[in-house]
């Protein structure tokens, strides 16, 4: 195992095309309901919608809402 931050070249490009490819074939085959992405922006929602067959279900995002208490 290495350590944390990773150099760069032990990170690879993630092949967005081809993973949800693998996620349309398993809501095909009944494997899932529902897919959809994490965190996308709006242009990469754009950019995504232009080659998915199935359009994602959801774009999940999350939030964290923090609030001082002061005594």
């Amino acid at each position: 195992m290495t350590g944390m931050p990773l150099d760069e070249d032990q990170v690879q490009p993630l092949d967005i095309k081809s993973v949800w490819e693998g996620m349309e074939e398993c809501k095909k085959l009944g494997l899932a309901r529902g897919i959809g992405v994490n965190n996308f922006t709006s242009k990469m929602l754009e950019e995504f919608l232009s080659i998915a067959k199935i359009p994602p279900a959801i774009n999940h995002i999350r939030t964290y809402i923090y609030r001082s208490i002061t005594s």
